[in-house]
C-alpha cells in the first residue's frame, strides 16, 4: 500500500502540472472532450447555486444543453488486481461503491464537487485503474369500458379518453385505440409493477395514489430519498415539474373508482423513481435503471436528449451496464422490460437512431399515432422504433387525457408526445 500511495503522489503532481486548472480532458462517456470550467457568475445563472463548478466542452458557447454540473464523484474502471478499499484510500475518497450492476465500475465518492477533479491524474496513475473520469450532471428533456367520468365521450365531457376507446368523435377514425375492451375483462394489471423513471410522481393524487407502492419510491435530486413529489410549484420555463404524474396516469391511474380516468392497467403497481426534477449525472441514471428489479416488471422512461435534430450520441457505459444487467437479471431472470420514448424530433429532422438510449437492444422504442392512426408530425422514425401508440398531434387535434399534479388542477387534456405513447405501451 505505501508503494501505491507513493506513486500515485508522485505521478500525479507531475500530472496535475500538464494542464490549466481551468480545462480538464477526460472522457464525459461520448468520447475524450476537454472541458473548461465556466465563469462562477454564468454558472449560478445556469442553476443558481453558487456552490456547485459548472464545465462546458472547450470552444464551444455554453448552452443548457452542453453545461454540465460536477458532482463529488468519481468513477472509475477497474481491472480486479488492486481491492476496491485498497483505490479508496489511496485516492482519499470519503466513501466508495461497487456498482450492484458491474463488478468492473467502481464510485468513489468526496466531500466537494472540486476533489475529484484534483484526484484525476492520481487514479490515472494508479495501477488497477483502467479509466477515470469525473461524473457530470446534465440536463435531461421530457418527450412529452370505467366509470371514470373522463373516460367516456358525452356531451359535457369532449375531451374523453379516445386512446383508450376511441368511438370516432372529434373527427378522429374510431377504433385508432389500445383495443383494450376484451383485455380488461381478464387482465387489469393486476400484480405487475411499473416504475416511472420521470421528474416524480404526486403520490397523493387522488386517482394514484391506492396504486402507488411507496415503499421503493425513490428521490435522486431532493433530501427527500423515499418521497418521489414533484416541486408543486412552476418551474423557470412557466411549467409545472407534471410530466411525471401524467406519465403515470396513462399507465395505471385507478379504474373504476367513479372519479377522473383510468390509466391503461388501472390495478397495476406504480413506482416513482424521480430523477428528472434537476440535472442528473450517469451513475444516478444506471441506478435509477438498476432500482428494485427484484420487484419492478416494466420500466417506463419518457425522456432522453434534445431532439433537435443536432445531438447524436450514445448510452454512458454505466447506463448500458445497467440495462444489460436488468434485462438479464430483473424479474426473477426473466428480464425488466424497458420502454423508451423514441423521440419528438421528426419535424426538424431528428431520427431515432441518434438516440442512444432508444438504440440499446434492452429498450422498447415507442412512437406515436394521432387520433386517425397516422404518424404524428413530430414522431421520429428510425429501425429502433418498435412500436407506435396514440399520442397527440397538431395543435388543435384530440391530446391524452390523464392525471396532473394538483396545482396544475389534477387532471389535464393536454398530455402529448411520444411521452405519452410510451407509457401506453408499459401499460
Amino acid at each position: 500500500m505505501p508503494y501505491l500511495l507513493i506513486l500515485v503522489f508522485i505521478l500525479g503532481i507531475l500530472a496535475s502540472k500538464a494542464q490549466s486548472p481551468s480545462e480538464y480532458s477526460f472522457n464525459d462517456g461520448n468520447g475524450l472532450k476537454t472541458w473548461t470550467v465556466e465563469d462562477s457568475i454564468l454558472g449560478y445563472y445556469f442553476r443558481a447555486k453558487d456552490h456547485e463548478i459548472v464545465l462546458h466542452p472547450k470552444g464551444e458557447l455554453p448552452t443548457v444543453k452542453n453545461r454540465r454540473i460536477l458532482t463529488p464523484r468519481l468513477h472509475l474502471e477497474i481491472d480486479g488486481t488492486i481491492s476496491p478499499e485498497a483505490i479508496a484510500k489511496a485516492l482519499g475518497a470519503s466513501s466508495f461503491k461497487v456498482t450492484p450492476y458491474s463488478e468492473k465500475d467502481l464510485i468513489l465518492t468526496y466531500p466537494l464537487a472540486s476533489n475529484p477533479l484534483a484526484q484525476l491524474p492520481f487514479a490515472r496513475a494508479l495501477p488497477g485503474i483502467r479509466s477515470a473520469r469525473p461524473l457530470l450532471a446534465k440536463r435531461r428533456f421530457r418527450k412529452l369500458i370505467p366509470n371514470d367520468p373522463r373516460f367516456a365521450w358525452n356531451n359535457t365531457n369532449r375531451s374523453y379518453q379516445w386512446h383508450l376507446n376511441n368511438t370516432g368523435q372529434n373527427g378522429s377514425v374510431a377504433g385508432i385505440d389500445a383495443n383494450l375492451s376484451k383485455v380488461w375483462d381478464e387482465f387489469l394489471g393486476t400484480g405487475i409493477t411499473v416504475s416511472v423513471v420521470d421528474d416524480g410522481i404526486q403520490v397523493s393524487h387522488e386517482d394514484l395514489a391506492p396504486n402507488i407502492n411507496s415503499e421503493i419510491d425513490h428521490d435522486w435530486n431532493d433530501n427527500s430519498p423515499n418521497d418521489p413529489t414533484p416541486p408543486l410549484e412552476l418551474q423557470g420555463d412557466g411549467t409545472f415539474y407534471s410530466h411525471g404524474t401524467s406519465v403515470a396516469g396513462v399507465i395505471a391511474a385507478k379504474g373504476n373508482n367513479s372519479i377522473g380516468v383510468t390509466g391503461v392497467a388501472p390495478e397495476a403497481n406504480l413506482v416513482g423513481l424521480k430523477l428528472l426534477a434537476d440535472e442528473v449525472s450517469p451513475d444516478e441514471e444506471a441506478e435509477a435503471l438498476s432500482w428494485r428489479t427484484d420487484v419492478i416488471d416494466i420500466s417506463n422512461n419518457s425522456w432522453g436528449e434534445p431532439d433537435d435534430g443536432e445531438t447524436s450520441f450514445k448510452a454512458d457505459p454505466l447506463v448500458v451496464s445497467a440495462l444489460q444487467h436488468s434485462a438479464r437479471n430483473g424479474r426473477n431472470g426473466k428480464g425488466t422490460i424497458f420502454v423508451w420514448s423514441a423521440g419528438n424530433g421528426r419535424d426538424v429532422f431528428d431520427y431515432a437512431n441518434f438516440d442512444g438510449y432508444v438504440n440499446q437492444p434492452e429498450t422498447i422504442g415507442v412512437g406515436a399515432i394521432n387520433f386517425t392512426g397516422k404518424q404524428s408530425y413530430y414522431s421520429e422514425s428510425g429501425a429502433n422504433v418498435v412500436i407506435s401508440a396514440p399520442s397527440d398531434d397538431y395543435d388543435g387535434d384530440p391530446a391524452i387525457t390523464t392525471t396532473t399534479i394538483s396545482t396544475d388542477g389534477n387532471y389535464t387534456n393536454f398530455f402529448g408526445g411520444t411521452s405519452s405513447a410510451a407509457p401506453l405501451i408499459s401499460g
